[in-house]
């Protein structure tokens, strides 16, 4: 199961980074053409803020896997040892519920909106939109392996 969980891994900081260099190549590309020639692309922009949006979805499934997101712990340091572990235990199926609600309600918008077209790139919506269910999908495993690693090692060592 690890080792498929990293091959995922692997999969979406792929993606992350082929969609950080393609909009940093678009936005170089775009400021170019436009000083240098008068000249815009109509396919840069939108197609940059497509790339923009897969590439922090990937980043966001990533940083779970990593526990690499903010957290603000000062008012968990004042409560009492049973009462973290019940808010941390609050929290993340609260967190858990929401990257599985937002993967629900993202595969019910992608199947809504494939029969509308973007304006300037004349491709489907749901194009755009499938980061939304795939990323908050494998944020959602992410988040559930990292629970379940959690609670293993509190059964293994006591002490924690």
């Amino acid at each position: 199961m690890n080792t498929l969980l990293n091959r995922v891994e692997q999969a979406v900081s792929f993606i992350g980074t082929v969609c950080s260099i393609t909009l940093f190549i678009l936005m170089v590309l775009q400021v170019i053409l436009r000083y240098l020639f008068s000249f815009t692309p109509v396919f840069t922009e939108e197609f940059a803020r497509i790339t923009l949006v897969w590439s922090v979805l990937a980043g966001t499934a990533l940083g779970i896997r990593y526990q690499s997101h903010i957290k603000v712990e000062f008012l968990l340091g004042l409560l009492p040892e049973k009462a973290k572990r019940v808010w941390k235990l609050i929290l993340e199926i609260l967190c858990l519920l929401f990257f599985v609600i937002t993967t629900i309600k993202g595969i019910e918008l992608v199947s809504f909106s494939h029969s509308q077209s973007s304006s300037g790139l004349q491709i489907p919506l749901s194009y755009q939109y499938i980061s939304v269910p795939l990323f908050f999908g494998v944020g959602a495993i992410f988040f559930l392996e990292r629970m379940l690693k959690s609670r293993r090692n509190k059964t293994e060592d006591p002490q924690q």
